[in-house]
């Protein structure tokens, strides 16, 4: 199983994040940003990537920017420590997943190399208490600590709960094509283990 547990500790936040790349879509997920919840939420039941997610504050005084970065952070690392040495993977993906009026596509490449475009405009500047624009910080940080090439666009769409909503099931159903085990490689891989286990 690919599953890598991490934990962040600073003087704002203490973070744990553990994945299960191989999952089934669980989640646990604690957070003092509920919006974020929701999401991750929905990112683990699409990518089928179990998540464990703990986020306490050190400080009395909550930032929003900060929790949200750490999050990502943790979630970027585990996510990188979890798939090895990526030589067994599909690498590149992409999806286009509607939510109501919305669409969005994502594009990503997980084969070590970071970049990434948000392109998903709203109009809101909040949704359920959380600063849209700290959207676009969540998946770049992510995508940097995870060494990922991840592009979202939105097609159309009015609704921003929707369209945010849109960007984490489609980099979520892209990633899960991503990751998933070649399977040549998986047999040979296999193969390989149980010789050295023999020997």
């Amino acid at each position: 199983m690919r599953t890598y547990g991490i934990t962040r500790n600073n003087n704002d936040t203490k973070v744990s994040f553990s994945v299960n790349l191989d999952g089934v879509g669980k989640s646990k997920i604690s957070t003092p940003n509920d919006f974020l919840n929701h999401m991750l939420v929905l990112f683990a039941k699409y990518s089928s990537i179990d998540l464990y997610v703990s986020c306490e504050l050190v400080t009395k005084q909550y930032d929003d920017h900060r929790v949200v970065e750490d999050i990502a952070l943790a979630f970027g690392k585990a996510f990188s420590e979890a798939l090895g040495d990526r030589h067994h993977i599909g690498t590149c993906a992409h999806a286009i997943v509607p939510e109501e009026e919305a669409l969005v596509m994502a594009v990503v490449d997980v084969s070590g190399s970071f970049y990434t475009r948000y392109d998903v405009p709203v109009e809101n500047e909040r949704i359920g208490g959380m600063s849209t624009e700290l959207i676009e910080d969540f998946f770049t940080t992510f995508a940097r600590a995870a060494a990922i090439n991840l592009n979202l666009k939105k097609i159309y769409g009015v609704n921003a709960h929707h369209i945010i909503e849109c960007a984490f099931k489609a980099a979520a159903v892209a990633i899960k094509e991503a990751v998933a085990e070649d399977e040549d490689q998986l047999i040979k891989r296999l193969s390989t283990g149980k010789q050295q286990s023999a020997e």
